[in-house]
């Protein structure tokens, strides 16, 4: 189950940092439905190349982007239907297809949708000073347990000797 639990002063960082990055972040509906994205989000997308680092490509995590590189709107979902002849069944494949997400992979949409309740709820603090990202202890304990040299690259320093 989904924590949503507000930290407050959490939250205030959170809103102060995309106010001062011009982030604005899409809603779950609006990822579903491009049509409820408002037209100065969509007149911004012009400009913008669907592999550019902008806030503005958060609105393109969804399976309707338009398939161009740059200044794509939104259409019908992408996908490819292979046919009975190629694949030699009676029913219907549908393949979706990720290329025209931001980045060029559907799983964008799946990290973003793991980050975005944390981030409206204040229990990801995405500034400089953010203590509820990543620890570092746990980044410490995998360091501690992953060997450090390879059998080709073997010394006394290698935990394996």
């Amino acid at each position: 189950m989904i924590d949503l639990t507000v930290r407050p002063e959490i939250l205030e960082r959170a809103v102060q940092r995309a106010r001062e990055r011009d982030i604005v972040v899409p809603t779950f509906a609006q990822m579903r439905d491009p049509s409820l994205i408002p037209d100065e989000v969509r007149k911004g997308l012009i400009e913008v190349g669907l592999w550019d680092i902008d806030p503005l490509n958060l609105f393109r995590i969804t399976w309707h982007n338009e398939p161009v590189d740059h200044g794509g709107q939104y259409g019908d979902v992408n996908h490819i239907e292979l046919p009975p002849e190629l694949t030699g069944v009676d029913a219907r494949i549908v393949m979706l297809v990720g290329k025209w997400f931001p980045t060029g992979a559907h799983k964008v949409g799946a990290a973003f949708g793991c980050l975005a309740p944390r981030l409206v709820t204040g229990q990801f603090d995405p500034t400089p000073s953010g203590r509820y990202g990543p620890r570092p202890a746990t980044t410490a304990a995998a360091a501690r347990t992953t060997p450090r040299c390879s059998p080709a690259h073997r010394s006394r320093s290698c935990p394996r000797g």
